[in-house]
C-alpha cells in the first residue's frame, strides 16, 4: 500500500525523498547535515547550503504514492507540524494533477496511434490499387491527415495543460478544417 512503485530505486530509498516514498512517511529534518540520508553532494556541486528539509509523500485518492514533495530551507526557523499538514492537504491536489496529466498524455498517445493506423490504412490501400488517379487521391488525403495531426499536436503543445483549453484549441482546429 504506501510504496512508490517503479520509481524509487533501492539506492535512492536511503535518501530523504526516497525514504519518504518507500516508508510512506513525512521526514522533517531540522539540520540536514545531522541525518545520514541527506546527500551533501548537491550542496558541494552547487555551493548552496541546505539547512532544513521536509519530504512528504504525494498520495492519490486510493492511498498510492505517486510522488514526493521535498521542501528545503524554510524562510524562518525550521519546518513545523503545520507545514506537514499543509503538504498533506496539498498532496490530494497534486496527485489529481499527476493523474490528470497522465490520463491526458495517454489519450493523446492513443489519438496519435489511431491517426497513424488510419494513415497506414490509406497507404496500404494505395499500394493495393495501382491506379494513378487513386494513388494521387490517397496521397492527397494522407497528406491532409498528417497536416491536421500536426496542427492538433501544435494546439496541444500550446495549450496550458488545462484539459478545457486543449479541447477548445482542438475544436478550433477542427472548425478550421
Amino acid at each position: 500500500h504506501g510504496r512508490l512503485s517503479g520509481i524509487a530505486e533501492p539506492e535512492r530509498d536511503r535518501r530523504c525523498a526516497g525514504a519518504a516514498a518507500s516508508e510512506g512517511e513525512t521526514i522533517r529534518l531540522d539540520d540536514v547535515y545531522e541525518d545520514p540520508r541527506f546527500d551533501r553532494s548537491w550542496d558541494a556541486k552547487t555551493g548552496y547550503r541546505t539547512r532544513t528539509m521536509l519530504a512528504a509523500p504525494i498520495r492519490n485518492r486510493a492511498g498510492k504514492i505517486v510522488g514526493v514533495f521535498q521542501l528545503i530551507n524554510r524562510l524562518q526557523g525550521t519546518f513545523v507540524p503545520e507545514d506537514e499538514r499543509f503538504l498533506e492537504l496539498l498532496s490530494v491536489h497534486a496527485a489529481l494533477a499527476v493523474e490528470n496529466a497522465t490520463l491526458h498524455a495517454s489519450a493523446l498517445e492513443r489519438e496519435r496511434q489511431e491517426r497513424e493506423r488510419g494513415l497506414a490504412g490509406w497507404l496500404e490501400q494505395d499500394r493495393a490499387s495501382h491506379s494513378d488517379r487513386r494513388s494521387e487521391l490517397v496521397h492527397r488525403e494522407a497528406q491532409r491527415q498528417v497536416e491536421r495531426a500536426d496542427r492538433r499536436d501544435r494546439a496541444d503543445r500550446e495549450a496550458t495543460g488545462d484539459a478545457h483549453a486543449v479541447l477548445a484549441a482542438r475544436h478550433q482546429v477542427e472548425r478550421d478544417d
